[in-house]
């Protein structure tokens, strides 16, 4: 948002001449109005909490506000139309000049469970001597992706460790246009071996670019260490379309059953989570 000034402003501790039109008559800006906004976090998955406090932007001035209630803008404003927007700062993720980025780690990967991000982007019609209200709707910015394969040949118990990546993920969102930027990062979805699967969970702006990429190494008993790439672009390719609902991604693991060959993944397809608490 550039160089502002935060201000915490709550109806409580504001001057009626900023919220009631009576009042502003007597004020030396009869051309400005006050405005009042809330936020409406409806929108979001199941089980993920509110964010306790956000941020509205308008006309360079940030306001920090409680989710709670509703909250008067702490600046009088000229009459017309005025874009304003709204975000949380969840952890893991900075917010500069109207771009929300995820933390990139030492290793060049981005943070695979960043909070949750909400935003809001629209305009405010401001009226004159009069107190304009608006709720907005945050929209929630992540997605869960998690991740199942199912040792469905071989020995599971040849499992030692498992290691991946996923590429041509999105690591920035621009709060104002509403839409993935940047370059397209990687994720380590941080695998753990249960039983016969291997699952990896990560929470995600979007996809980025044509192409996703899923590298995945084992190390088996013997010591031995193999890695498998797979293009799975065609199935996270609506991936940015329902932020609401968490996607997995799953297959068939099929471990060598003889020296000299690489473990495979087949089958794979996404689908709804079967139980999220699982993971």
């Amino acid at each position: 948002m550039g160089k502002t000034i935060l201000i915490m402003c709550a109806l409580s501790v504001l001057t009626l001449t900023s919220c009631v039109k009576d009042e502003l008559y007597n004020t030396p800006h009869p051309g400005k109005g006050a405005l009042v906004v809330a936020a409406d976090f409806t929108e979001r998955t199941e089980g993920n909490a509110v964010p306790d406090e956000y941020v509205v932007s308008v006309a360079g001035i940030d306001c920090a506000a409680t989710s709670d209630a509703a909250v008067c803008f702490p600046e009088l404003l000229p009459a017309g139309r005025h874009p304003i927007e709204a975000y949380n700062n969840p952890e893991c993720v900075g917010i500069e000049d109207g771009i929300a980025a995820v933390d990139v780690l030492p290793d060049g990967t981005i943070e695979a469970l960043p909070q949750v991000l909400y935003t809001y982007s629209g305009m405010a019609d401001v009226a004159a001597d009069d107190t304009v209200r608006i709720t907005m709707p945050m929209g929630q910015r992540m997605r869960d992706l998690y991740m199942k394969f199912t040792v469905t040949e071989g020995d599971a118990g040849r499992l030692v460790s498992v290691d991946g990546s996923l590429s041509g993920v999105a690591g920035s969102f621009d709060v104002g246009g509403g839409t993935v930027v940047g370059d397209a990062m990687t994720v380590a979805p941080g695998f753990e071996i249960k039983g016969d699967c291997v699952e990896g969970h990560v929470r995600l702006l979007g996809m980025s670019g044509g192409v996703q990429t899923l590298s995945m190494s084992i190390i088996f008993n013997d010591g031995t260490t193999q890695t498998v790439e797979s293009d799975v672009s065609g199935f996270l390719q609506n991936f940015n379309a329902d932020m609401l609902t968490p996607l997995e991604l799953r297959g068939n693991l099929l471990l060598p059953l003889a020296s000299g060959f690489n473990f495979t993944i087949t089958d794979i397809e996404t689908g709804d989570v079967e139980n999220v608490e699982l993971y």
